[in-house]
């Protein structure tokens, strides 16, 4: 089973708190470090909220290759 690693953000919309996946590219994710993203912000595809990624709402979630996740960091 191969596993692929998805980094997301969460939406700091308090009505909203979606979380999307990063549009930003980010290579690998094994040592990933939120602070690459120091200055960017992506726009939630529900709400349209402009949103920066912070330690707080970014995660990296492990999915298999069935679609199913199984981990989230």
């Amino acid at each position: 089973m191969n596993t692929n690693k998805l980094l997301e953000i969460r939406c700091t919309n308090s009505n909203c708190k979606t979380w999307f996946s990063s549009p930003f590219t980010h290579g690998n994710l094994d040592g990933f470090n939120v602070n690459v993203f120091k200055g960017l912000k992506a726009q939630c595809p529900i709400c349209g909220k402009m949103v920066s990624g912070t330690i707080k709402n970014v995660r990296i979630r492990t999915v298999s290759d069935n679609l199913r996740f199984d981990k989230t960091s």
